[in-house]
This record gives structure tokens, sequence and C-alpha cells, in this order.
């Protein structure tokens, strides 16, 4: 699939906490069902920012737009990418979530998804991670599908094909269930390795 041609008005950048305001406007214009990303202190404050360089390292690409005045720059898309199991359940496998992606409504249409999309398994694929997954509103579910990504069913459960270990040395079986009317998108293998833990929609288990 061709990536979209980029205007020259549109710059791809590691995001920062400078743009705070803007990630938290257009958090509450397209993420609606997300109100932590509405805050802009907690954006300041709270929210890391990365260059992805790592399996544990936050990756936070965004998409600014320049006026005519090169100090006057706003994000017209972002995208939220961290080591979430190992973050909060201490899995060292080298998996990234993609939380959040947003691009602003008058550039809606315009192939900017797509393109972050492709930017962040680029970008996982240099950092050494294996698998790359994520939860979307049913309705948005042909997106991942149409970008290679295997999709569960409404409310299905994500879990580890094998037992992995954790960060104290301990070993289990990771299970992740998605918010309520969500549905699971995963990409596996993107080392190329067929031997290594995946995440897997509980349907494909076996």
């Amino acid at each position: 699939m061709t990536e979209p041609f980029l205007p020259d008005s549109l710059a791809l950048a590691i995001g920062c906490h400078h743009d705070g305001p803007g990630l938290a406007d257009l958090s509450r214009a397209r993420l609606p069902s997300m109100p932590h990303l509405h805050d802009e202190e907690l954006w300041s404050t709270t929210y890391r920012f990365g260059p992805g360089f790592h399996p544990r390292d936050r990756y936070f690409p965004v998409l600014r737009e320049q006026g005519s005045d090169s100090r006057d720059e706003h994000v017209v898309a972002f995208a939220w990418v961290d080591a979430a199991l190992d973050e909060q359940a201490g899995v060292a496998e080298p998996w990234w979530c993609l939380n959040a992606i947003a691009v602003a409504d008058e550039r809606s249409g315009a192939g900017l998804g797509s393109y972050l999309v492709r930017k962040v398994v680029e970008q996982a694929r240099a950092a050494g991670v294996s698998t790359l997954y994520g939860q979307t509103p049913p309705e948005a579910a042909g997106f991942w599908d149409r970008l290679g990504f295997r999709v569960g069913g409404v409310d299905e459960m994500l879990a580890s094909d094998r037992l992995v270990t954790l960060a104290d040395g301990r070993t289990l079986r990771p299970v992740v269930t998605p918010e309520p009317g969500h549905r699971f998108f995963v990409l596996n293998g993107l080392q190329g390795q067929t031997d290594a833990p995946r995440l897997l929609p509980a349907q494909y288990e076996a």
C-alpha cells in the first residue's frame, strides 16, 4: 500500500511537552472515550514522550502543521505507543501497545492515520519489537485489517501463546481484556522470527 503524500506544511516529529495543549485539544475532539487524554496539564506533567529506540522505550510520533510563521505550529495527528505490559505487569517481552491514534477532523480521510501506523511499525522493527497490539471500537476494525493486523472479536481477550518471563524472573501466560465493546488488533513476527512468543485473540489460539 502506497504511503500518502505529505504536504510541505506537515512534518513528522517526536512529540514533547510543549505539544500538550494541542494534544489535549485533539484528544477531546477525536478521542472522546479517552478522557484521561483531555487534560492539558497531564500532558505537560505526566505523560512521557519517547523516540522508540528500544522495546521498553515509548514512541510518540506527531505530525505538526506549520503556518506562515515557523513558530506557529500545531499538532494535526499523533500516535501514542509504549511497552504497556512491561510497565503494568513486568512482562519482559519486546511487545508494544499502540494506545491511541488521532487525526484532526480537517485532515481526516487524507491517509495520515495509515501513515502514522506504518511509521509505528517501521520504528517497532528498528527497535527490536516483535509484537504490536492495541484495541479499537468495532467500527474502526476494518482500518486495522487493511493494514495487515489480525483483529479479534468484540470483547475477545488477547493472550500469549505460551508462558513468558517477567522482569523478576517469574513466568506466566499474559491474558489481556479489552475495554467493553472493543476489539484487539495485533501484528506479530515483526522481527521475522517464527519461534518468539506471540499475542493472539482467543479464537486463534492453537
